[in-house]
């Protein structure tokens, strides 16, 4: 009897151990991790791999410079001036600084992603460098404005050459205009305009131009013609509610006097 009291004794504790040993191992295997039946997706080395496609930023400014959409974009300039690229996560931010026909010096950007180039591509504004890197390198050019070809004053002579400006200057005097830059970003540079005239009766006023369609400003860009402004123009006489204040601090600010139509 002693005999089978131990026997038992042995087996009880053997399976004790046994067990201890399951749990243990179940605790080391999932703390390890096992591979289960669902699949986890992975992305292509070319858009998660910490290494740079192309491999070094001057491959990468020589691809967006052969992209036709980055051509299309840039123009027109005189010459271009300088690049910078950087690879950020999973692309390459690249921006280069050119000088406009005007004299002006001004930035078109593009990204990098899978082997391809967004540059020019309406719609898909997103797709692009994020604005702060872009101002950050234009700040290390010493830009002031970003994307605009133009200066204030050749930007009043452009838009007189809209229908709608020339038409209303057209039995005026120009006493002095100003231009304002109320956009300018990728997507758009937008103007607004005062004119300060004299009519014929020798009362003055402020013509305002800004754009059509709802726009706040004359938008820049290639139009028909020539670049400037198109026809994408709208010439006031009644100064519209939102331009009241800066039309206003205009006045004061450029002594423009016996103002008849401002509210």
């Amino acid at each position: 009897m002693v005999k089978k009291k131990l026997g038992l004794g042995s087996i009880i504790v053997s399976a004790l151990i046994l067990v201890v040993f399951l749990v243990l191992a179940i605790i080391v295997i999932a703390s390890c991790g096992l591979p289960s039946n669902s699949s986890t997706p992975t992305q292509s080395a070319s858009s998660s791999s910490p290494t740079p496609y192309p491999p070094t930023a001057q491959e990468a400014i020589a691809m967006v410079k052969s992209s036709p959409d980055m051509s299309e974009y840039v123009a027109p300039f005189k010459q271009e001036l300088d690049w910078k690229a950087e690879w950020v996560d999973d692309r390459w931010y690249v921006v280069g600084l050119f000088e406009s026909p005007w004299g002006v010096r001004f930035v078109r950007d593009a990204i990098i992603l899978d082997g391809r180039v967004y540059a020019y591509a309406p719609g898909f504004y997103e797709m692009r460098p994020p604005y702060e890197w872009v101002v950050s390198k234009a700040h290390e050019w010493g830009l002031t404005t970003l994307y605009t070809r133009l200066t204030p004053e050749i930007a009043i002579e452009q838009v007189k050459k809209s229908e709608d400006v020339r038409y209303a200057l057209q039995d005026v005097e120009v006493l002095d205009a100003v231009a304002k830059l109320v956009e300018d970003n990728a997507e758009a540079q937008q103007w607004c305009f005062a004119f300060y005239v004299q009519r014929k009766d020798g009362s003055r006023a402020v013509l305002v131009v800004g754009g059509g369609l709802g726009t706040i400003g004359a938008k820049e860009g290639n139009y028909i013609n020539e670049y400037g402004f198109g026809d994408a123009t709208k010439a006031y006489w009644e100064i519209p509610l939102n331009l009241t204040d800066w039309v206003r601090s205009v006045v004061k600010d450029r002594y423009w006097k016996n103002v008849a139509n401002l509210p």
